[in-house]
């Protein structure tokens, strides 16, 4: 995350300005791009199915 070039694709890609202006970010930084569980586990496990009403 060092690079602006790199900055400015993660704030387009994720609609966050604020990564292009903090000072926070440097080369040891990663982003989880899947961050909601059930489409991280979508694309993971594509073969997992959530049941609707899991207390039913």
């Amino acid at each position: 995350m060092g690079s602006f070039l790199i900055q400015a694709a993660a704030a387009v890609a994720l609609g966050e300005p604020n990564i292009i202006l903090t000072r926070y970010f440097n080369d040891r930084i990663r982003i989880m791009i899947h961050r909601n569980v059930r489409p991280r586990l979508a694309h993971l496990a594509g073969f997992l199915h959530w049941d609707g009403d899991p207390y039913w």
